[in-house]
């Protein structure tokens, strides 16, 4: 909530107050739940992909870097694979609710009007919930718009490999 409301020269005692003046003590963990559909999802695929690749690679390789290093490569992969569609919606909750408190972000990033560089980058349409997300991007970009920016994603498999 600090980072996505925008607020800039505020300490972190007003933000707070004003989190309890709105939300009561419940604000502090609003947004939790799609926060916890993503990792706990997430860290199920990793940890069970990483485990089955290196007890299928111990027999013949040891308990040797190359068995953990391509276990975990393989666990990255699997886990961004499967998981970047969470992520997606997620996000486009997040930005929709930070567009909706600042007005909109500016191209510099700063609150001010909306422009997008993009027009696919524009919510078409307010989002109700997560469900209703998804059938939007669904609908409106098929299944390539759960998977946008899983390239990076992928890059940064190497994070969790070394």
């Amino acid at each position: 909530r600090l980072q996505s409301r925008c607020q800039y020269n505020r300490t972190a005692m007003q933000i707070c107050s004003d989190i309890v003046k709105k939300d009561g003590i419940g604000g502090f963990w609003k947004g939790i739940g799609p926060m916890l559909a993503g990792v706990v999802p997430a860290r199920a695929v990793y940890f069970s992909t990483y485990n089955a690749v290196k007890n299928a690679m111990l027999p013949k390789f040891g308990n040797t870097s190359p068995t953990h290093l391509l276990s975990a490569v393989t666990a990255g992969t699997a886990t961004v694979t499967l998981i970047n569609p969470i992520w997606v919606i997620k996000t486009r909750l997040q930005l929709q609710s930070v567009a909706e408190v600042s007005g909109g972000l500016g191209a510099t990033g700063m609150p001010g009007n909306a422009t997008y560089s993009h027009e696919s980058l524009k919510p078409p349409e307010r989002y109700n919930s997560s469900l209703h997300a998804a059938k939007i991007i669904m609908r409106e970009e098929g299944m390539r718009g759960f998977f946008r920016g899983v390239v990076p994603s992928y890059w940064g498999i190497s994070e969790n490999a070394v």
